[in-house]
């Protein structure tokens, strides 16, 4: 049996491109609008924070925490930040080798999902 749909790897290159970019970090660091639809990788123990009024409807940002340690993702001041698992919101910690993507609803709100995050 033969298919004439590519594979779903294709499909999805086909939308997003063949890689997603990745911006390493190895310091605290605000999330910027040039993240937008970016890999950060962050490598220190300064977390990550999310600014509010950075972002737009439909963005997103996917984050790695390349260490062993936890690391801290804020929710920058003015902006609400849902985690999608208990709709708590606030600060969420990223455990050792996590992932998690954030996606904005509206530039004072977004959701918030991965693995290891807490």
């Amino acid at each position: 049996f033969f298919s004439t749909h590519p594979p779903p790897s294709a499909m999805l290159r086909s939308l997003v491109g063949s890689e997603m970019c990745i911006r390493d970090r190895g310091a605290a660091y605000t999330l910027v609008a040039g993240d937008r639809g970016k890999c950060v990788t962050q490598t220190h123990s300064g977390g990550v924070e999310i600014p509010y009024n950075t972002f737009a409807k439909g963005d997103a940002i996917t984050i790695i925490n390349h260490s062993g340690s936890n690391i801290t993702i804020t929710q920058g001041s003015n902006l609400t930040l849902y985690n999608s698992a208990s709709a708590a919101t606030g600060n969420r910690t990223l455990a050792g080798r996590g992932m998690a993507t954030v996606w904005f609803q509206e530039q004072n709100l977004a959701y918030i999902s991965g693995a290891a995050l807490s």
